[in-house]
């Protein structure tokens, strides 16, 4: 009985309407959210060499067998290559052309030792315009022109006749002078192609080239000049017997230096 009041008294007791009603917490807290990721600020994200519009890049390389020497290229909007270069053509390269011009046929081995004479100096220059048609490759193709200018001597006026096929003249009537040193002179202007591949490494800094073309001589100037003039060079003779020579060397350019050209070359790039 006692119990029956105690429970009726708690349920009649008066309650305050204005005592707000604590909502249940739960015990379990929400998981924590992970840290974000640190992210590089832009600057500090390095942009990749090849992405940009323009490059700028200095190579050491050899065109065999034409030149060995260096060249700058310069690459534009949509991949439009420009480059120029000079260079030098090896006694070795001659050797080389020599041989093959030689084995076709083209003029025996005592004339080929007389061309080599004639280039015991030499200066090659090439500019060419190109493409490289995929942005995320290497290939590419271009063309241009090539200047190359040679030097040397001839030594003897046997020399002269063993390229025009005459005979030897005598040297103007007094003494009799038929010993006369020449030096030589050629320009040759050339038109070259090439299809290759190039590959960055090292940070996209280092710049390995690798090329295959084909270079022609469309023109030559060959000038033979006494290397001690005197009244007995200046004959009507040997002044006939020079311009042969001449046309002969020119001849020889333009008929024969007509070869493939393999390039290998390593590089720097600046930007």
């Amino acid at each position: 009985m006692n119990t029956f009041c105690i429970v009726l008294g708690l349920l009649l007791a008066p309650t305050d309407a204005n005592t707000p009603v604590e909502p249940a917490v739960s015990d379990a807290q929400p998981p924590s959210q992970p840290a974000e990721a640190a992210k590089p600020k832009p600057s500090a994200v390095r942009r990749p060499l090849r992405e940009g519009p323009y490059h700028l890049e200095l190579q050491l390389q050899t065109d065999f067998p034409v030149s060995v020497g260096a060249r700058i290229k310069a690459e534009f909007p949509y991949r439009i290559q420009l480059s120029t270069g000079v260079g030098t053509l090896p006694g070795g390269y001659v050797d080389v052309i020599n041989a093959v011009v030689v084995a076709a046929g083209g003029y025996d081995d005592a004339t080929a030792d007389v061309i080599r004479s004639t280039l015991a100096s030499s200066l090659v220059w090439r500019t060419h315009l190109g493409w490289r048609p995929l942005s995320k490759r290497g290939w590419y193709f271009e063309g241009g022109y090539g200047l190359v200018t040679l030097g040397g001597g001839i030594t003897g006026q046997e020399a002269i006749v063993l390229l025009t096929g005459g005979t030897a003249p005598t040297g103007g009537g007094g003494g009799g002078n038929t010993l006369l040193n020449y030096d030589v002179r050629s320009t040759l202007h050339m038109l070259d192609v090439e299809t290759g591949w190039r590959w960055l490494v090292w940070r996209d800094r280092i710049v390995l080239n690798a090329a295959l073309g084909f270079a022609g001589t469309v023109a030559s100037k060959t000038t033979l000049e006494p290397r001690d003039p005197s009244p007995l060079t200046d004959t009507m003779a040997l002044r006939t017997l020079a311009n042969e020579g001449e046309a002969y060397l020119d001849d020889i350019y333009t008929d024969y230096v007509f070869t493939p050209v393999v390039t290998v070359g390593i590089g720097y790039r600046f930007f």
